[in-house]
């Protein structure tokens, strides 16, 4: 097979996933009809809002669902422009995403890392991303590396300590700083 068939069949695989169970083909339709809470779908669907966000967690990876937060509100709508990416590449009028558009679309959501990556390759695009959130050159003290790193991601002091093990971050005693990108492995 070529590279193309192998990501249309990857594309299908995704989509199939995420709305191959019950309860994330309830929440689409519901999803299609007007957005909504996690409460409001729990409450709609007879669910448990664990339950939900799980389901929204892998609906919105797999491009169908858009989170949008005002103020402390967080409310969750159909995507249609995840089932025209889908048609795009199934019709062959887009070309395959890279590793790193793939794993920024699955792992980086408005801004946020939702998680660490298990596999390497995608790690190291994770750690490549944060650590371009660095100025070159500058000089952080570990309270601001810990602050910045948790603007992006839930648990800074464990970002910081791969970005560190990785040398995506160099640092001598509390003193931390970016290397230059040549440096990175």
């Amino acid at each position: 097979m070529n590279e193309q068939t192998d990501y249309k069949r990857e594309a299908l695989l995704d989509f199939f996933k995420a709305v191959g169970q019950p309860d994330r083909l309830r929440i689409l339709g519901k999803l299609a009809n007007q957005p909504a809470t996690v409460p409001e779908l729990a409450e709609g669907l007879g669910m448990k809002e664990t339950a939900v966000s799980r389901h929204l967690r892998a609906l919105q990876t797999a491009g169908l669902v858009e989170r949008h937060q005002v103020a402390f509100t967080e409310t969750f709508s159909f995507a249609q422009a995840g089932l025209e990416t889908l048609n795009n590449v199934v019709d062959g009028a887009t070309v395959p995403e890279s590793l790193e558009e793939r794993v920024l679309r699955e792992y980086v959501i408005s801004d946020r890392l939702r998680a660490i990556p298990l596999k390497a390759e995608e790690r190291m695009v994770i750690l490549r991303w944060m650590a371009n959130k660095f100025e070159p050159g500058r000089r952080y003290t570990e309270t601001e590396v810990t602050e910045l790193v948790q603007q992006y991601f839930d648990k800074p002091l464990t970002l910081r300590r791969i970005l560190a093990d990785n040398r995506f971050l160099m640092h001598t005693g509390r003193q931390y700083w970016r290397p230059l990108p040549e440096h990175y492995y």
